[in-house]
């Protein structure tokens, strides 16, 4: 997960939380409602950004070796 998707989840699911507990709509809980439009919102937004540069995996698998090998 990048760091929009993170970001559109939190906003989403804190949004949605709130509007929610305003309305009571269904006479669900804020949290249920809340996860599911936040996954949504992670699910939107992956297929509208673009997938992590051929250097930015190398960098990341590189560090997670450098990780693994000092414990």
């Amino acid at each position: 997960m990048n760091c929009y998707r993170a970001l559109a989840s939190i906003l989403v699911g804190a949004l949605t939380a709130l509007i929610w507990m305003q309305y009571k709509w269904f006479g669900l809980y804020e949290i249920i409602p809340g996860f599911i439009f936040a996954s949504i919102a992670i699910v939107v937004v992956s297929l509208l950004t673009t997938v992590p540069s051929q250097i930015a995996v190398k960098r990341f698998i590189k560090a997670e070796a450098e990780y693994k090998a000092s414990q």
